[in-house]
């Protein structure tokens, strides 16, 4: 598999756990953080 190709699959999952979309590469804990600070 691609690199390329992970980073849908990764951000996919990521929606799925926690109900946001990230489309910004490349995904961080720090970046998943604030969106997720963010969205309150």
């Amino acid at each position: 598999m691609e690199v390329m190709a992970a980073f849908p699959a990764i951000g996919n999952a990521i929606y799925d756990a926690i109900g946001i979309d990230l489309d910004v590469i490349p995904i961080t804990p720090e970046r998943v953080l604030e969106v997720m600070r963010d969205s309150d």
